[in-house]
């Protein structure tokens, strides 16, 4: 179980009185120090993610993704593709990011950083996140 400190908590209400500030109309850029900060709460659109000038739409819903490369779309399954404006069928379409949310022991991609650290014996690395549930020792 998490436990709490004051600062946490003190924390999470300052990310509440941010998001409420910008939903009753406050410039998002005035409420937090700078554009790197994390600070404040998420959209439900997804519209300020980025807080740079002209990037405030960056990854919003219903936003076009800016592609530096063609794109190249895979056949989906029953004849249909990814290149269609049509229905696609795709009986697995959220494997990557299910595997990506899944810190449990069942998911070796979770495990193997925690098994890479303990045979080196090291220390937690900021580069490693350890899933929940395991432990360094």
């Amino acid at each position: 179980m998490a436990q709490l400190i004051r600062s946490d908590l003190e924390f999470v209400l300052q990310q509440i009185m941010i998001a409420e500030a910008h939903a009753d109309g406050a410039d998002l850029t005035t409420l937090v120090p700078n554009s790197f900060a994390a600070f404040g709460l998420r959209t439900v659109d997804g519209s300020f993610n980025h807080l740079f000038p002209g990037r405030q739409y960056f990854g919003a819903a219903d936003q076009l993704f800016p592609r530096l490369l063609d794109p190249s779309f895979q056949t989906a399954e029953s004849g249909t593709s990814y290149a269609s404006n049509t229905t696609v069928v795709d009986s697995q379409p959220r494997t990557l990011s299910n595997l990506i949310v899944d810190q449990t022991i069942t998911n070796p991609a979770a495990v193997h950083p925690a098994q890479r650290c303990q045979r080196r014996g090291s220390e937690y690395h900021h580069s490693t996140r350890l899933p929940l549930g395991l432990s360094m020792r």
